[in-house]
């Protein structure tokens, strides 16, 4: 489970410096793509737990499945650390976000979120955390009740 956030710095030759916490449960193959959070952060999955993802089951006699499928999906791409641990910004990953220099990493129980400290900031103020225990409450309730 990744839990935390961490604030770190993109060298001058465009690497990042996984913190020990997640690198230790991403070990050092992983995918990067696109997060549903917002068009401006990154999501890095395991490869077992972006595997799961890809086995949920969607239409494929909808074209706008399709489509979701492609868009979503085809954002993401393996990525293997360097031999000190770092993860190279690559010209695809520059394509996708635009990281900057302050870089914030945030365990989200599932994966990790990579984005700009200004991004951070700006998600941050949109909801309080009361607003979040709110929306985790009945996201809980919804599951509990849907499994009884």
């Amino acid at each position: 489970m990744f839990t935390g956030t961490f604030h770190h710095v993109k060298d001058g030759k465009n690497r990042l410096r996984i913190p020990a916490k997640f690198s230790k449960e991403l070990g050092s193959t992983y995918m990067i793509g696109l997060s549903a959070m917002d068009k401006e952060v990154l999501s890095i999955y395991t490869i077992e737990e972006f595997s799961k993802l890809t086995n949920l089951q969607f239409s494929p006699f909808s074209q706008k499945s399709e489509i979701a499928v492609t868009r979503y999906f085809g954002s993401f791409f393996e990525v293997s650390e360097d031999g000190q641990g770092r993860l190279q910004i690559t010209d695809a990953i520059k394509q996708m976000v635009d990281l900057g220099k302050d870089i914030v990493s945030v365990g989200a129980q599932t994966h990790v979120n990579l984005m700009s400290e200004k991004t951070y900031e700006r998600l941050y103020c949109q909801m309080s955390f009361e607003e979040a225990l709110a929306v985790l409450d009945e996201e809980y309730n919804k599951n509990k009740n849907n499994n009884q």
